[in-house]
């Protein structure tokens, strides 16, 4: 397809079990006018088999392989890279799409020029598809500015968003990735929304599984998306470039960091991110949490790197002994 409307973009690693499911729920769309690009990632199942018996008898789909497991982000730049569609519809592996999600996405979208990024609600399901409950977010572009200062809002497999060349996600962010990408769209003022309604089952798999290694990659990451924001909205770039914390996510050092220092990194991050933006009261709770040792080190850290943060620190621990 020369001129899709949307290209659809998945990345599939060893998910056999729900592929043909999810596939299918793009497939069915009642918008029809979408390429399907569909990253094999490295997978050791039969996801390769499923996905070129699909290609074989729907056009639409092209398949990249990837030979060895390179990990979502990525993956979706690949995706990316390659597609040709005005708009990049994101899709999971085991979710399922109601048959009129791209139809309702893409309408808005036209209807609403100012808006570049469009997500929605979601219906949990479990392994066995049973209906758990309903996500409700946020939604109007101006409340989803405020909250995603401070958490995610979206449901990623959930997002349309218009196709600008070159922008692509971050790849040092292993995790938390979708999350860098729309607080760099506020860095530069794109408006993005939610349909107040599900379109997708998004299934969840049993969360107790997932690794405490993988737990602290994910705060960590989401923590410093978090603070090179704020670190754009104060110096107009970010210190991306210069943390070579993909390496965090690997290195035996980060692999062993304890629960205890793993929380006061994280909350250094985020007390940093909030001074800069002087929430005095965010900051000051962040603060409680803190040992002795460790918080005489970011307090040293503030005062070279911040004019006025031993001020701020008097006055955190005059309303502390007050209180």
């Amino acid at each position: 397809m020369s001129n899709p409307a949307i290209s659809v973009i998945m990345s599939a690693f060893n998910g056999e079990n729900y592929l043909t499911e999810a596939i299918k729920s793009v497939l069915d769309q009642s918008f029809s006018n979408f390429e399907f690009i569909i990253i094999n990632d490295g997978s050791i199942d039969n996801s390769l088999t499923i996905i070129n018996g699909f290609a074989e008898s729907d056009k639409r789909i092209t398949v990249i392989n990837n030979p060895v497991n390179l990990g979502l982000t990525k993956s979706l730049n690949i995706g990316l890279k390659c597609s040709k569609g005005k708009y990049i519809a994101r899709m999971d592996c085991d979710d399922i799409a109601f048959t009129d999600r791209f139809e309702k996405q893409y309408n808005f979208l036209e209807e609403n020029l100012n808006v570049f990024l469009l997500g929605s609600e979601a219906i949990k399901i479990d392994a066995n598809g049973n209906k758990l409950n309903t996500v409700k977010l946020v939604y109007g572009s101006n409340n989803i500015k405020r909250v995603l200062e401070s958490k995610n809002c979206l449901i990623h497999p959930t997002i349309l968003f218009r196709n600008i060349k070159g922008m692509l996600y971050r790849e040092k962010f292993t995790f938390s990735q979708d999350y860098d990408f729309y607080l760099n769209l506020l860095t530069k003022n794109l408006l993005i929304d939610n349909l107040n309604q599900p379109l997708i089952y998004h299934r969840v798999l049993n969360e107790k599984s997932v690794s405490s290694i993988n737990l602290k990659q994910q705060l960590l990451n989401k923590s410093l998306a978090s603070k090179f924001y704020f670190e754009r909205t104060k110096l107009n770039h970010d210190s991306y470039d210069k943390l070579v914390f993909e390496n965090l996510n690997n290195t035996l050092d980060f692999l062993e960091i304890s629960e205890k220092e793993l929380n006061n990194k994280v909350i250094e991050l985020n007390v940093l991110s909030y001074l800069q933006k002087q929430q005095y009261s965010f900051a000051k709770d962040s603060l409680k949490s803190y040992d002795g040792n460790y918080f005489s080190k970011l307090l040293l850290s503030l005062i070279v790197t911040m004019p006025n943060a031993y001020n701020i620190y008097r006055f955190l621990r005059y309303k502390n002994n007050g209180s």
